[in-house]
């Protein structure tokens, strides 16, 4: 029994015993000590949220076709694949607005009544691991109350299929572990770029944005689904506006510090007369904060949680960001991006954007008026983006969310999607692509 529950904990939080995710968490978050007091706070908090914030309890309607999130981006991500699909849908999971709730407030009561035991066992671990569980106390206080409640919410909503597009948070995990083991197809959607610390892919199906994702993934070892190389399902290109007025974006993320911003917006100033648009990450819970920055500098502002990125990314000529995602859809929009180390923790290049030559890095305010002043040269940034995507140059490039949602349909009904006409086997990667 307790090897079992070691095993649990340890498979839901695989992301976070990865020794290679080891130097970008010191990095993202800080001190371990002052991190683990303020996540003991955090779920306090969390339980008293959810009592004042309970909603009525609605019956849990059955469905073919279950889209699981707990972001904002996770779920915007599924969105072209909600909107085009035949079979029954719902949305579930928690922190954006769906049809199904995922049981948060039994999950924190749970995990409240376990800190205790997890105090006690902290003097017990090895130096390292206990500082990595104190790291991320809340995904290891979690994860077991989350496994047996997601077998039960799983239980009484009984999808045929399960569509995910997280698969290393804990609480994706719990779930995705609920479906296999109540014989439910699972389907993972990339919201944002893989890294090679990612655990291993193990979802029925794996709709991949393109070579990159797989190689990422095979560093964790072979893959037990079947991978299908769609390019960006969340991408909807036909929503790209023109660009009146090219803009020099500026894109956040969750650990960007806003003195830190507004002094590189300043050397954006100073090095040119452009058009400068602000957007912090959806996430972020600085969002009134960034908006006052916006309006004390005098630049535009893009809301991120209403306004997708192709929308932002369609006013712009340049954009500058620290390490993230969005110079993966910059790139796809053919939109010279630059990875920012005057921002948040510096350029960790945790997913190899500048070593793979998708993007130059500028790590002084020297290299960035450089990079701002400079003409580009080579490649454009589409064309250096095919490794990550594969639907560039493909015949259905603009058929990309409606291939995606037929290969959905077709698991919904049982059918093999190795007949799909639109996919096409390539023997030796050992996936399917997009024709």
């Amino acid at each position: 029994m307790f090897a079992r529950l070691l095993h649990i904990l340890r498979d839901l939080n695989a992301l976070y015993l990865n020794p290679q995710f080891d130097g970008v968490s010191r990095q993202v978050y800080g001190q371990p000590l002052k991190r683990f007091l303020r996540l003991n706070l955090s779920l306090c908090y969390r339980v008293l949220y959810h009592v004042l914030h309970r909603g009525k309890a609605v019956p849990q309607p059955r469905t073919d076709l279950l889209f699981y999130a707990n972001t904002v981006n996770q779920m915007r991500a599924m969105a072209p694949l909600q909107q085009a699909v035949v079979a029954p849908a719902l949305r579930a999971g928690h922190g954006v607005p769906v049809d199904v709730p995922f049981p948060m407030l039994a999950l924190h009561l749970w995990g409240l009544f376990l800190l205790p035991f997890f105090w006690l066992a902290l003097p017990w671990l090895q130096s390292e691991t206990r500082r990595r569980v104190m790291y991320f106390f809340d995904g290891f206080v979690l994860a077991l109350p989350a496994s047996w409640l997601a077998k039960r919410w799983l239980g009484r909503l009984q999808p045929r299929v399960l569509v995910q597009s997280n698969d290393h948070n804990p609480l994706n995990r719990a779930v995705l572990r609920a479906a296999q083991s109540l014989g439910i197809t699972t389907v993972y959607l990339q919201h944002a770029p893989v890294a090679a610390y990612f655990p291993l892919l193990e979802h029925d199906v794996s709709l991949l944005d393109g070579q990159d994702a797989l190689d990422k993934y095979r560093h964790a070892g072979p893959p037990r689904s079947r991978i299908v190389l769609t390019g960006p399902v969340r991408l909807v290109l036909s929503a790209v506006p023109s660009r009146a007025v090219p803009a020099i974006g500026v894109a956040t993320n969750t650990i960007d510090r806003l003195d830190d911003v507004a002094a590189m917006i300043g050397v954006v100033m100073a090095s040119g007369d452009w058009p400068i648009v602000l957007r912090p990450h959806p996430g972020d819970a600085r969002f009134d904060e960034w908006r006052r920055l916006a309006e004390r500098l005098a630049v535009g502002f893009s809301d991120s949680r209403s306004e997708p990125s192709t929308q932002y990314l369609g006013q712009l000529q340049r954009m500058i960001a620290a390490d993230c995602g969005i110079h993966l859809d910059a790139a796809l929009l053919d939109i010279e991006s630059v990875c920012c180390g005057l921002l948040g923790a510096g350029s960790t290049d945790s997913y190899g954007f500048v070593r793979a030559g998708l993007c130059p890095a500028a790590d002084s305010a020297q290299a960035l008026r450089e990079w701002l002043l400079r003409d580009p040269a080579g490649p454009s940034p589409r064309q250096r983006a095919r490794y990550y995507f594969a639907s560039i140059g493909a015949q259905n490039e603009a058929r990309v969310a409606e291939v995606a949602a037929q290969l959905l349909d077709e698991l919904v009904e049982g059918r093999d999607i190795a007949q799909n006409r639109l996919i096409r086997w390539q023997s030796p990667g050992g996936y399917f692509e997009l024709i």
